[in-house]
């Protein structure tokens, strides 16, 4: 394609006027406010908010300087961080300038070692992300996060933006490094003091880590075994000392959950289940399911009994099953009975359960003659 320097020219004058006409742009929002730069959408709540609403008395007209600082906030919502406003007479001009986007981040704290771990893992989560009030808000909370499974329970975040240059400055403070410790917890009546510390991630001296309390939530909830808990953190002023508690919301241990239902192939269906998720002073488990429909029932016990009090891991698992499974050419009936020594490993976040035991099922299958079968399994 050959030079020709006319029309080079001519291109770039129009990407120049097409450019200045995009920053000259004009969206007036109502009468009396006018935004220039990018078009803004704005939710009709937000229209309200900064044009008034002559159906309400209190919203019938808004001072331009309350309108300004509610456009402040929209708009830095939207990653406009740097608005600018002018009045001309009852006009109020709103320049939205640029985008920020999130290009350097800078670690302040008196733990040097913590500094660059903590700017690798903001980085690697917000580099390059629109910096909105909501983006620098998440930022925060990340950082916390972050210190917090690191041994840090007492810290405090701040954070400063630098519009122009898109560089958020975090400044932790109040970082002292304890581990867990002994967590003192509220007693649950009928129970051992060490029952459910099969449920704990964590030792009293390992590194304090606020996602294993979280685990350790979960798991109580999970399994049961209580309604609810929740941790209490105290930090001394001086932070030489830190300490825990930990709240149980028991309920009743007891339940029984029934339901009905119908499907084409099996017709109607009804399900039954009792259990005790605390049953004893090891807050041992003993549950029985019922399951019924016209082709298929059976019928479940189980007993996970905690009875060792110096191995709080350590149970004996118990079940004991009973099925009938009926077709138009056959009929099938089991019997299934196991007792099992089971055992629960933790290793940071992950937990293993193992099991080791006899198992006995028989049952018989019958079509035209019956069939009689036998099985025994020990592991």
């Amino acid at each position: 394609m050959a030079y020709n320097p006319p029309v080079i020219k001519a291109l770039l004058s129009f990407f120049i006027l097409a450019f200045s006409l995009h920053a000259l742009a004009k969206q007036k929002v109502c009468k009396d406010i006018i935004i220039h730069g990018d078009e803004i959408e704005l939710t009709d709540t937000e229209k309200k908010l900064v044009c008034g609403d002559k159906k309400l008395e209190a919203y019938k007209d808004i001072p331009s300087y309350q309108a300004g600082f509610y456009m402040t906030g929209f708009l830095q919502s939207r990653g406009y961080l740097e608005p600018t406003f002018e009045n001309e007479g009852e006009i109020l001009h709103v320049h939205v300038g640029k985008k920020t986007f999130v290009k350097f981040v800078k670690v302040i704290s008196e733990v040097e070692a913590e500094q660059n771990f903590v700017k690798h893992e903001v980085l690697r989560l917000f580099d390059r992300k629109l910096l909105t009030t909501s983006t620098l808000n998440s930022i925060e909370a990340d950082a916390h996060s972050i210190v917090r499974q690191r041994g840090y329970p007492c810290s405090k975040v701040k954070s400063e933006v630098n519009a122009k240059t898109g560089e958020v400055t975090i400044l932790l403070e109040r970082m002292a490094y304890f581990p867990f410790g002994e967590v003192a917890r509220e007693k649950v009546e009928g129970l051992n003091d060490n029952a459910l510390d099969r449920f704990y991630p964590f030792r009293p001296e390992d590194t304090f880590n606020e996602d294993l309390l979280t685990l350790t939530e979960k798991r109580l909830a999970r399994a049961e075994v209580v309604s609810g808990t929740y941790f209490l953190e105290n930090c001394s002023e001086d932070l030489k000392s830190f300490s825990m508690e930990q709240k149980f919301i028991t309920g009743p241990p007891r339940t029984i959950r029934f339901g009905a239902g119908a499907s084409t192939e099996v017709g109607p269906m009804a399900r039954i289940k009792w259990s005790n998720n605390r049953s004893g002073s090891m807050a041992s488990l003993l549950s029985a399911s019922l399951q019924a429909s016209f082709r298929s029932q059976s019928l479940i016990f189980l007993s996970d009994s905690f009875l060792w009090h110096s191995k709080p891991r350590q149970s004996l698992l118990s079940s004991a099953e009973v099925t009938r499974e009926s077709q138009f050419e056959y009929e099938q009936i089991l019997y299934r009975a196991k007792s099992h020594m089971k055992w629960t490993q933790d290793a940071g976040r992950h937990q293993g359960v193992y099991t080791l035991g006899p198992t006995y099922e028989t049952g018989n299958y019958s079509t035209s003659e019956t069939t009689r079968t036998k099985t025994l399994t020990t592991g």
